[in-house]
């Protein structure tokens, strides 16, 4: 990027005449400077390492005593933040981008899809600014004459990424909470659509355990690793695709007036006009229906402990379920009307509901648990940082300090069921001195996994 772009776009002014004229990427972290880097010093206290590095630039803001490095550019802003809103617009619109706002738990959901858009991986507009910079720069690279401008896609749950002024889709899970967080109504820009009631379709719950959902889903029935609670994000989600399928294709078809609609192979001459062979290369979400086979939240994971303190993924002894990131079951937008699948579904949401308009520090996930897992000795584990309600005489609260600390809580604590918050399966096990029970071992005992034990199928609810 040309250094006279970066000011225009920054509204940035130079103070100083610096030999160097473009620069090749763009960073606030430190860590992450090399040579060539725009450096936004959110920290002064880091401009000192960025030039070190081999920074070509540095945005900073307020009065600040300049390097003596006359070499790079030393640009001054109001704010950094909105600096960085600019360039992260510029990219997006330069890039041909449609955003589309999901709430987390959906994002967690698009991901396990694999549906062929692009995903938003950073959670803040800081880290967001190098992803989306590197889709502006490989642009160039992966141009291709069949693919649709309609497929430039981008899914993302970043709050600060709203009213940008460009093209955005807002889920029906993520418009009800913005309304909510704003307390003000979509504007009616034709840059903003909120998703349409119309596309939103429910599914029917045929029965449920206690991390799995059976349900049917357009005709198909499916039986998904997800608790019956976040399946209203599942509905919305899939209404998103819904949408996208339909409109984007559509408008794209009538803006270019049919054209592209029709296959050739053959270079043909319209209106005086030369058009190549076009065969559009399609996105899954636009190949058919979407099975939803598969969806899960890889926030949220489980395994079990055998009576011999062995991992094993079929023998219940213990159950260890594994929470990485407890936020993102606060789910502000989801609501008690969305849980209508049956009359005892209802009324546990009831119950749900009432205990979350209560408890501030609790989430859906830990009500849900409370409502679903009253029938058993339920132990909570979290990590340095993590707030969670007081212990009582049926559910223990411990925190834990390092992975051999949790180890030693898991295995000498009695329970039946184990959440531990702010750490992944993949790493407990990776990292956890215990040891595995046997493929051949369960396999022998996976009727376990259709024939719970008696305590843990108690007012039927399976594990």
């Amino acid at each position: 990027m040309r250094l006279e772009k970066a000011l225009d776009i920054l509204y940035g002014e130079l103070v100083n005449t610096p030999f160097i004229s473009a620069f090749s990427g763009v960073t606030y972290n430190v860590k992450k400077v090399v040579s060539g880097t725009l450096f936004f010093a959110l920290n002064p206290d880091d401009i000192k390492r960025a030039v070190a590095n081999g920074a070509y630039g540095i945005v900073f803001e307020g009065d600040m005593v300049c390097s003596d490095d006359t070499e790079i550019a030393w640009i001054k802003v109001r704010s950094i933040d909105q600096s960085m809103r600019r360039f992260v617009r510029y990219f997006l619109l330069e890039s041909k981008y449609t955003l589309v706002m999901l709430t987390p738990i959906e994002i967690s959901l698009a991901k396990s899809l694999q549906i062929g858009l692009s995903i938003l991986h950073s959670i803040t507009l800081q880290d967001c600014l190098e992803e989306i910079f590197k889709l502006y720069k490989d642009q160039d690279k992966s141009k291709d004459e069949n693919t649709l401008p309609f497929c430039k896609i981008l899914l993302t749950s970043i709050q600060a990424l709203e009213n940008l002024q460009i093209h955005t889709c807002y889920s029906v899970q993520y418009a009800r909470q913005r309304v909510e967080r704003s307390r003000s109504i979509f504007s009616q820009h034709d840059l903003e659509k909120e998703i349409p009631r119309r596309y939103h379709k429910h599914c029917s719950v045929i029965s449920y355990t206690l991390f799995e959902s059976k349900i049917i889903w357009e005709n198909a029935v499916y039986k998904l690793s997800l608790p019956y609670i976040l399946l209203p994000f599942v509905e919305s989600l899939m209404a998103t695709f819904s949408f996208l399928k339909q409109e984007y294709w559509q408008s794209y078809i009538e803006s270019m007036g049919g054209l592209y609609a029709r296959e050739s192979k053959t270079t043909r001459i319209v209106s005086g006009k030369e058009i190549k062979p076009f065969n559009p290369r399609l996105p899954k979400y636009m190949q058919g229906d979407i099975g939803i086979k598969g969806l899960h939240v890889e926030e949220l994971s489980y395994c079990y402990l055998d009576s011999n303190e062995r991992l094993s993924s079929s023998v219940k002894d213990k159950i260890l379920l594994f929470c990485t990131n407890p936020s993102l079951f606060a789910c502000p937008s989801l609501q008690e009307r969305d849980l209508g699948y049956d009359t005892e579904i209802q009324n546990n949401a009831h119950i749900i509901f009432e205990s979350l308009r209560k408890s501030r520090d609790s989430n859906v996930l830990m009500e849900y648990l409370k409502v679903e897992a009253r029938h058993l000795k339920m132990l909570s584990c979290y990590a340095k940082g993590i707030k969670l309600p007081r212990t009582t005489q049926k559910n223990i609260t411990i925190p834990y300090a390092h992975i051999n600390h949790l180890t030693q809580i898991l295995t000498k604590t009695s329970y039946h069921l184990a959440v531990i918050y702010g750490i992944s399966k993949k790493s407990f096990e990776k990292n956890a001195d215990l040891p595995r029970q046997s493929k051949r071992q369960d396999q022998k005992t996976i009727h376990a996994i259709t024939q719970p034990p008696d305590l843990f199928s108690a007012h039927g609810i399976q594990i």
